[in-house]
């Protein structure tokens, strides 16, 4: 669960118990519809490779399901179709002031949930949104660093029912100050307050609004239900912790275009360079960022990073320079394991090497925490080599639900991630393939899916043996009790679902059918894949060094001797194929 902050409760008046009745049903109750997702879109129209090469919009994308949400970009230009009561002062504020207006009217009159055009997401839509009723609460906004959640939030990313308090009493106070008359004449709006007349009465070509003065409610949070009659035991709103918050730390973003590294030493020989300890990320300059990789989304600055918001997707995602901002997006988008310890993008082979070989090519299968990431980046920028997720046509998510037949496994994963027998035969990447991929022994896999989720998922919390068995019986317990084999990005499928054909029916496994062709094994890679890129031409060379699979948290120190009986058990249950097939032993007890 994220740090959540709720304010006190406030239990007033004797009437209206319609609030209260709604802490006892679900919010997707409360629509008829779908659930409006509203971004606001200061563009005149949304164009191909805009505003920082349209990711945010694709992360958006990945993580809405059509079926329960509807995103509705919102602007100038639209707003009277979703409020025909919007004043006409509205059109005369700057951008930013604008989306302060949108976002307490729109939630107030229609409910949903708000964000900004540069916001980046990392957690679904659903999950936050069950949020709500978790907290038993009408809204959410989150905190950023200093803030506290009954005086202070920031709300450019929130959440709220149709009618909340503070959305209400928001909106409220926003259109009385665009109705206000300024005290002094513009050459003094250092003391004007928020106003769009001048003193004498006439409109101001641009309204005056202090930079953040309407962008949250003015009063403090455990006083909005004093001017309502109401009887509720919902919290007016809770505040997602600036631990989990979408603010950078630094205030402008800047942290997200420094270079990045994935160790200390290599970062600190930069003019500027940041490097991940565990979860938190820290930088040259001092700045340190808590639980950088764990956030609920991230808040780009577009105003304060308009050379980065030009940017294509391509330079964004592919681009030579390392940045901070290049490893999260990476990591969003595509599902890259963003500190992973790649030397180098080509394995040792120079543009020469590339140009002049002829490849007979291997595709590549990419098995989750068996170091593939690195293998991947050896065809880095290959124009005749695309393994994994250098491959657009592997590039997001795909939804299992396209070819496993079980209603019940819902879900999806990235689609280097996904296993080649559920692929339909017309589109799979795999077909008619030689194809290549690594296994590893069943239990170090799971100590580094460990260590994974300690720096990208908000649960595990700390590095103990505790935890470690925690989380291995928790998913793994889902996987027998649910059949949910494809939970977390497929990192937790058998191997053998990579290695040999799957039921799409049954989700049983199918010997006969053989998807991998060359299996080699983490514990003794580099000979046999040498020797295999070799044999095909490949230029390609990975060190000692290059198949690290994970840098992530290093200073974690359990082990397979941290692994309980009981986990031990679970892991030689579900992984039964894995041990049999590839010849790893079983632990004795």
């Amino acid at each position: 669960m994220r740090t959540v902050h709720l304010l006190p409760l406030l239990i007033l008046g004797a009437a209206a118990l319609r609030l209260q009745s709604r802490s006892h049903h679900s919010l997707e109750g409360e629509f008829s519809e779908k659930i409006p997702i509203w971004v606001y879109w200061d563009e005149h129209e949304f164009k191909q490779d805009s505003f920082f090469g349209n990711l945010t919009f694709e992360a958006l994308e990945q993580r809405i399901d059509p079926a329960k949400f509807e995103l509705k970009l919102v602007n100038a230009a639209n707003i009277k179709e979703h409020l025909p009561d919007a004043p006409e002062e509205f059109f005369r504020l700057y951008d930013a002031a604008k989306s302060d207006f949108l976002r307490a009217n729109l939630i107030a009159t229609h409910g949903g949930i708000y964000m900004d055009g540069d916001i980046m997401m990392q957690e679904n839509f659903q999950t936050l949104w069950n949020e709500l009723d978790h907290q038993k609460s009408e809204a959410m906004v989150y905190l950023s660093p200093g803030q506290a959640c009954n005086k202070q939030f920031t709300t450019n990313f929130m959440m709220g029912r149709k009618g909340n308090r503070m959305c209400m009493k928001w909106a409220d106070e926003i259109k009385k100050g665009l109705k206000s008359t300024c005290p002094y004449t513009s050459d003094r709006d250092d003391v004007n307050g928020v106003c769009c007349y001048n003193p004498d009465g006439s409109p101001r070509k641009e309204c005056h609004i202090p930079w953040g003065r309407i962008s949250r409610p003015q009063t403090e949070g455990v006083t909005f239900a004093k001017s309502f009659s109401l009887k509720t035991k919902l919290a007016s709103h809770a505040c997602i912790g600036a631990d989990r918050g979408f603010g950078i730390d630094d205030d402008t973003g800047e942290m997200l275009w420094q270079e990045f590294d994935s160790s200390k030493e290599a970062a600190m020989e930069k003019e500027k360079g940041c490097w991940m300890e565990g979860p938190d990320m820290r930088c040259k300059n001092g700045k340190f960022m808590k639980n950088f990789m764990k956030r609920t989304g991230y808040h780009l600055y577009s105003s304060l990073n308009y050379q980065q918001r030009q940017m294509s997707r391509d330079e964004h995602l592919f681009g030579p320079k390392k940045t901070v901002a290049r490893a999260l997006f990476r990591r969003l988008l595509l599902g890259e394991d963003a500190t992973d310890g790649v030397k180098n993008g080509r394995c040792g082979a120079t543009q020469e090497d590339v140009d002049a070989s002829d490849y007979k090519h291997l595709t590549f299968i990419h098995i989750p925490r068996t170091g593939g990431t690195a293998v991947e980046a050896c065809t880095e920028g290959d124009s005749k080599e695309q393994w994994g997720v250098q491959n657009p046509a592997l590039q997001g998510l795909r939804k299992l639900s396209k070819t496993v037949k079980l209603p019940e496994m819902g879900g999806a994963c990235y689609k280097q991630h996904v296993p080649p027998s559920l692929w339909e035969a017309s589109e799979s990447p795999y077909a008619d393939k030689e194809t290549f991929c690594i296994v590893r022994n069943p239990y170090s896999r799971i100590i580094s899916q460990f260590k994974f989720e300690l720096a990208f998922f908000k649960k595990p919390t700390e590095c103990s043996a505790e935890q470690l068995n925690w989380l291995i019986q928790t998913r793994l317990n889902d996987i027998q009790q649910n059949g949910n084999k494809f939970a977390a990005d497929c990192h937790w499928t058998p191997q053998s679902f990579y290695v040999y054909g799957v039921n799409n029916e049954t989700l049983s496994l199918d010997v006969k059918q053989r998807s991998c062709k060359n299996v080699l094994t983490y514990e003794n890679l580099h000979a046999p894949l040498n020797a295999l890129l070799k044999e095909h031409n490949y230029p390609y060379r990975l060190d000692k060094h290059g198949h690290s699979g994970t840098s992530v948290s290093e200073d974690c120190k359990v082990s397979q001797a941290d692994i309980s009986e009981e986990s031990r058990r679970l892991i030689e249950r579900v992984y039964r194929s894995d041990f049999h097939l590839f010849g790893y032993k079983i632990q004795e007890v």
